[in-house]
């Protein structure tokens, strides 16, 4: 199962609710560069898996169980290719 977050807003709150985890996904489309998002895991059963892969540029694929969060901002480059990258994460 995969959720994807528009990336518009500062914070996420996901429940994934899917015993095999969700992937999670993060869209490009109106968000503002210098965007920063914190997404936070928050279903007890599964976790939210994050891939170190296209626009995410994290330190590391990271999977985010109950409580756990990652911070990320949004940056284009000279090209105007946009991308997501990690500010840290927590494994509470």
């Amino acid at each position: 199962n995969s959720e994807t977050l528009a990336g518009t807003r500062s914070l996420y709150f996901v429940n994934c609710q899917d015993p095999d985890n969700c992937a999670i996904i993060l869209g490009e489309a109106g968000v503002p560069v210098g965007q920063l998002i914190r997404i936070v895991a928050t279903d007890n059963h599964a976790s939210l898996t994050f891939a170190d892969s296209g626009n995410n540029h994290i330190a590391g694929a990271f999977t985010a169980a109950f409580s756990q969060t990652i911070s990320l901002i949004y940056a284009r480059d000279r090209n105007g290719a946009g991308n997501w990258y990690e500010l840290g994460r927590s494994a509470n």
